[in-house]
């Protein structure tokens, strides 16, 4: 698997374009409404964001979860949701939990045969 840096995708979300972009090694995460910079931060060491936003002038609240596993979704107050804006990164996160959970219990388990 090769390292990569940015994580983007791009979602059509209440008849606009959206941009979603995370830099893994500064954990900085942009949000773009065709073109322009709605939502932009740095997660650094907070886990947890919820967030108010107007999306095509509506108003939008997108909520990030990235301690354990990656969780980000956007909704709106029409009820629209995208329910992962970087599913990417979900699954590789999911992934790494996998690992450790696996490695964790064969450790355990050689631990207590020993």
């Amino acid at each position: 698997m090769k390292f990569q840096r940015f994580q983007k995708r791009q979602h059509t979300f209440a008849s606009s374009e959206l941009d979603v972009s995370y830099d893994r090694l500064t954990t900085k995460f942009e949000l773009k409404e065709n073109g322009t910079l709605v939502y932009s931060v740095f997660l650094g060491l907070l886990p947890f964001r919820r967030s108010k936003l107007v999306i095509n002038d509506k108003p939008a609240t997108l909520t990030i979860f990235w301690m354990i596993f990656w969780s980000s979704k956007l909704q709106n107050s029409d009820g629209l949701v995208v329910s992962e804006l970087l599913p990417q990164r979900r699954r590789k996160s999911i992934g790494v939990l996998a690992y450790v959970v696996l490695i964790t219990t064969i450790k355990i388990s050689i631990g207590l045969m020993a």
